[in-house]
């Protein structure tokens, strides 16, 4: 900030975020690329590893980053969306950003926004806002690699000015069809315009709808190309509700045993990618020995995945929102918890796909309790309930708020009618399931 500039209250970087749309996209480059000139373009100061994917990119940037950072390499990490608080996106060095270090890079960024926002372009958007707080910040911190996970599709995400020498695009799947085109394969050439010229470049498991795309995109980059399922697998040696212990193979050898604290088989997925990705970045020059990926792997945060949350009565939290995540979860719950009832608690957004959800979570259930979500975008619980009771034929009560069907859910269990309680459909339902059940905040 110049000597010039007025300071600022405290919180001046959540005020001034609350300030832009905070919904809906304005697909373009200009007001990032703007923003970045006016700051010194800081994504060019530190290399990046750049995730897109409609599922599994959040998780393969988690995973990535403490990997990479176990090694002791100074990383970055940049995420959405947030459970709790907006700082929860940028962490570099392995803690998320403070109020006070927010508000300082907010006030340097504010009065070149506002300059942008004279303009015909008009004002960026809060992702734009948040996205160049982030590499202004990973600049300051003087990070080695920064972890930049895409916000939505790839091509005119505002994380798009970076040129990414290790990328992955992790899942392909039909959601934001409205922006991103109407089939896997228009959506999978979106995401595939984050691959830069001569990058390393790893896809997650995908069909060949969604991987033709890509492989086009990275033959005409003359990038190298693996592809998780092809020259690099991924085995399952133990799993349970906890996490599970797999082994990746690739090109490079082998990675493991490697404890992977997040549940699922579709995680075990996520960290074939993680681990081709920090294989990519040794085989450009950092030094990372494979006990520290051990390391860094085991020791990932990543709150609200397939999270057990209490126990008694058991609780489990996923922010699956797609039909695809959704899948991806009763999957998971079916092979960890073999034969449990459970009440279900369910709440969207209403640009979600609430039917496919619904077939693929509702089954699990013996009690399905609907709510809406601490959104203005959520969809009418009463609305969602007659829909699950339509598609499933089973019985379906919307709720007052997250706290009463968490309630009712409970209830079912104690009863004996369920045997555990599922929280799905929505970040901000597993934010406040998690406040309810274990008084998390989230305060940094």
């Amino acid at each position: 900030m110049s000597a010039s500039a007025p300071r600022r209250m405290p919180g001046a970087a959540e005020a001034y975020l609350a300030s832009l749309e905070r919904f809906g996209m304005r697909p373009g480059l200009e007001r990032i690329r703007r923003l970045l000139a006016a700051c010194g373009e800081p994504q060019r100061s530190f290399q990046c590893i750049h995730v897109a994917g409609t599922n599994g990119k959040g998780s393969v940037c988690a995973m990535t980053e403490s990997a990479l950072r176990a090694a002791g390499l100074r990383t970055g990490l940049y995420t959405s969306p947030h459970l709790f608080s907006f700082r929860e996106r940028i962490w570099r060095l392995g803690e998320p950003i403070g109020g006070e270090e927010a508000d300082a890079l907010a006030e340097e960024l504010i009065p070149a926004a506002e300059r942008i926002a004279a303009g015909p372009a008009g004002p960026p958007t809060w992702f734009e806002f948040m996205t160049a707080m982030a590499f202004l910040g990973f600049s300051r911190a003087k990070v080695d690699y920064a972890v930049v996970e895409t916000g939505l599709g790839g091509r005119l995400d505002a994380t798009r000015p970076i040129e990414a020498p290790v990328s992955a695009i992790v899942s392909v799947g039909l959601e934001h069809t409205e922006i991103l085109g109407g089939t896997v394969a228009a959506i999978a050439a979106e995401k595939a315009e984050i691959i830069a010229e001569g990058a390393s470049v790893v896809c997650g498991e995908m069909g060949d709808e969604a991987f033709d795309p890509i492989r086009r995109r990275a033959a005409e980059r003359g990038a190298a190309l693996l592809r998780v399922g092809d020259e690099v697998r991924v085995s399952v040696l133990r799993e349970g509700p906890e996490g599970s212990v797999v082994e990746v193979r690739g090109p490079w050898g082998r990675y493991g045993p490697l404890a992977l604290p997040l549940a699922g088989r579709h995680q075990a997925a996520n960290c074939a990618v993680a681990v081709a990705l920090v294989e990519a970045v040794r085989r450009r020059g950092a030094a990372v020995a494979p006990e520290t990926v051990a390391r860094g792997i085991g020791a990932t945060r990543w709150p609200g995945r397939l999270e057990i949350v209490r126990r008694l009565p058991l609780t489990v939290v996923d922010c699956a929102h797609n039909p695809d995540g959704a899948r991806a979860a009763a999957a998971a719950l079916r092979r960890l918890f073999p034969g449990l009832r459970w009440a279900l608690v369910l709440g969207l957004l209403r640009d979600k796909d609430a039917g496919g959800v619904c077939d693929a979570l509702a089954p699990l259930s013996t009690e399905l309790f609907t709510t809406a979500v601490p959104s203005a975008r959520t969809a009418d619980a009463a609305a969602l309930a007659a829909l699950c009771r339509a598609r499933t034929g089973r019985r379906a009560a919307a709720a007052a708020g997250p706290a009463e069907a968490l309630r009712r859910a409970e209830r079912a269990v104690s009863s004996g009618a369920a045997d555990g309680v599922l929280v799905a459909g929505s970040i901000y339902l597993a934010a406040e399931a998690m406040k309810l059940t274990k008084g998390v905040r989230g305060e940094t």
